[in-house]
């Protein structure tokens, strides 16, 4: 199966080779003393040894006639064939020299008929420091079960394709390399920095499998480098140590499924200013450390789906980042999360009930707020806005306020308004915080103007009820009039008297009390209304 530029893992390669397969079997001197090799590997040399079309050197009984070890290595090279080794044998038997892997690619080959020459090596332990910097190598080239002494030097190399499977290596340096077709490094155990700075390749990065350890800083550094597929590193893909891949290009998305990144109180993945396609953090994902992706660009979607993330502060920075889609569903979140300045087509927030996650928010746009793929209900973007630990800011509520009136949930938005205004009375200081709680309580800062009428209703009752009791006297100057309680007491709530009741009739004994407080209460109504209704009038 072939990757393509689909940025998807091919099939899984097999363990053994095909039985048909030619091989060239370096296993050992002829009469030397060799260690007991299992039943199955013996029986897969002997299949290898009598494959047609391949060299056998295992029965060779005169040392004398065995070609020296560059024919041996250019004879696999040309047919495209297995250089295996017994991984049986002390590995002072296995030894294959750095340098003639060097010189047979660098000198090149035509292959046999109908055969394209690559190397193909199983089993070594590569002694001396392969150095290809700089040089061009048409062939493809593959390792398998093999031990590095050294760390291969690639740095600005030019490979058709490059392949390295279950081996162990003190680290790899591939800065400014080049490979026409897919690099990968599947299941490999390497103990150093893994440097693939400013490299460019045109299939997919495969990175499955793989180990890589060096705690003091840069595990796997990969800035500025250009995909034309996509990166895989999945499947326990295990780090220890900062994953940068800051400014990276990567066509077909990146894949981290199931990977488990730490660098603790640091940053487990840096992946700033990152262009690709989509961003996978998620089944069984676990990153121990900030995960990093300021101002990055993913045109299709970032998934932060049951995973496992523990950040020293902040879990998530994604300030500036620029997405189609973005889904928070963790499992588990220790740290903020920053989307400060984001530019999300869609956010899903399925974050559970049971987490405590914090969130900065200012600067935030989206085009929708969903959860389980529906719009946010406005209990439920209250308590998101809620999340913002930060001190008080605006724009999130005007942001989600802005999303339910485009929905045309006028009023899910005057909620989400009066909750920004509580929010910002309770940064203010007390004296300003006072005004605050008339103005909500008597009309809700003007989104909730009904509890104005229900104010004034309740006193004009508590009027009715006093002047009934307690009849106010006829002023002598005026004229004579009928006294009508319930208009009396709508009399002296109206700050202009619209009836002339006020100055017919005078209260008596502590009534005056009464009506001086009913005074006071229709300007403190108009005021507040009148204040409350020009705020939204002039916010809309």
């Amino acid at each position: 199966m072939t990757t393509g530029d689909t940025g998807t893992e091919p099939d899984a390669e097999p363990d053994a080779e095909p039985d048909a397969e030619p091989v060239v079997d370096l296993t050992g001197e002829a009469g030397a003393q060799r260690p007991a090799v299992s039943a199955g590997r013996a029986s897969f040399f002997r299949r290898q040894a009598g494959a047609g079309g391949g060299q056998s050197l295992a029965g060779d009984s005169r040392a004398g006639d065995r070609p020296d070890p560059v024919t041996r290595l250019r004879a696999a090279f040309r047919s495209g064939t297995w250089l295996v080794f017994d991984p049986g044998l002390p590995d002072d038997d296995r030894v294959l020299d750095a340098d003639l892997v060097a010189k047979v690619l660098l000198a090149g080959a035509a292959g046999t008929s109908g055969v394209v020459p690559r190397l193909r090596v199983r089993g070594a332990v590569i002694r001396g420091r392969l150095d290809l910097s700089f040089a061009t190598v048409a062939s493809p080239v593959e390792f398998r079960e093999c031990r590095w002494e050294r760390i291969p030097d690639l740095t600005g190399a030019y490979l058709r394709s490059i392949s390295l499977t279950e081996c162990e290596l003190p680290g790899l340096d591939g800065r400014l390399l080049s490979v026409e077709g897919d690099l990968r490094i599947r299941r490999c155990i390497v103990s150093g920095r893994l440097m693939l700075e400013n490299c460019r390749v045109t299939g997919a990065v495969h990175l499955s499998g793989s180990r890589v350890s060096n705690p003091a800083g840069r595990a796997v550094a990969a800035g500025g480098m250009e995909i034309g597929a996509g990166l895989v590193a999945r499947d326990g893909f295990r780090v220890r140590g900062t994953v940068r891949i800051i400014g990276a290009r990567i066509a077909g998305g990146v894949q981290l499924q199931g990977a488990d990144l730490a660098d603790p109180g640091g940053v487990a993945l840096c992946a700033d200013e990152l262009v690709t396609s989509s961003l996978r953090c998620s089944d069984g994902f676990r990153a121990d450390g900030e995960l990093q992706v300021r101002n990055a660009e993913i045109s299709g979607e970032m998934t932060v789906r049951r995973s496992h993330l523990h950040g020293p502060r902040v879990a998530i920075r994604a300030r500036g980042l620029s997405a189609g889609e973005l889904r928070l569903a963790p499992d588990t979140l220790l740290g903020l999360i920053d989307l400060s300045r984001a530019r999300i087509g869609a956010v899903r927030d399925d974050i559970g009930g049971g987490l405590d996650v914090g969130m900065r928010l200012d600067g935030l746009t989206y085009d929708h707020l969903l959860v389980g793929g529906s719009p946010i209900p406005v209990a439920r973007g209250c308590a998101w806005l809620a999340r913002e630990k930060d001190r008080y800011r605006p724009h999130p509520y005007e942001q989600l306020a802005a999303y339910y009136r485009r929905l045309g949930h006028d009023g899910d938005a005057r909620r989400v308004l009066l909750m920004k205004q509580r929010r910002r009375r309770d940064s203010r200081p007390l004296p300003l915080r006072i005004c605050g709680y008339l103005l909500d309580w008597i009309v809700g800062y003007g989104y909730r103007p009904w509890l104005a009428g229900a104010w004034m209703a309740l006193l004009v009752l508590i009027g009715t009820v006093v002047f009934s009791t307690w009849p106010p006297v006829h002023v002598p100057e005026q004229p004579l009039r009928h006294l009508d309680p319930v208009v009396y007491a709508v009399d002296l709530l109206v700050p202009v008297s619209a009836f002339g009741l006020q100055e017919s009739f005078e209260p008596v004994g502590g009534t005056r009390w009464v009506a001086d407080a009913l005074i006071v209460a229709g300007w403190l109504l108009a005021t507040a209304l009148v204040a409350g209704t020009s705020r939204v009038l002039g916010r809309n």
